[in-house]
């Protein structure tokens, strides 16, 4: 068992506009445990904002999510023809 170092917060903060999610949700973690879902909670965030009827709400969180999912999987985010 690994030591924990961090707080993992779930769901992960990303998922809530602001960043501004819950209180009370917030264990402690392992680094590696605490990092290891961050990129797959980022498309689903993506994803679930593209689905809202606010863009203009999520906009600037949708380019920030775009940009760090396109460093980290560039061929994501490929444009549809």
């Amino acid at each position: 068992m690994r030591k924990s170092q961090e707080i993992d917060h779930v769901p992960g903060r990303v998922f809530f506009r602001n960043r501004q999610w819950p209180e009370g949700y917030e264990f402690p973690a392992c680094a590696n445990c605490n990092r290891a879902t961050g990129y797959e909670e980022k498309v689903i965030s993506f994803l679930a904002r593209l689905n809202t009827n606010d863009h203009k709400l999520d906009e600037k969180d949708l380019v920030k999510l775009g940009k760090d999912i396109a460093i980290h999987d560039p061929s994501f985010m490929v444009s549809a023809p």
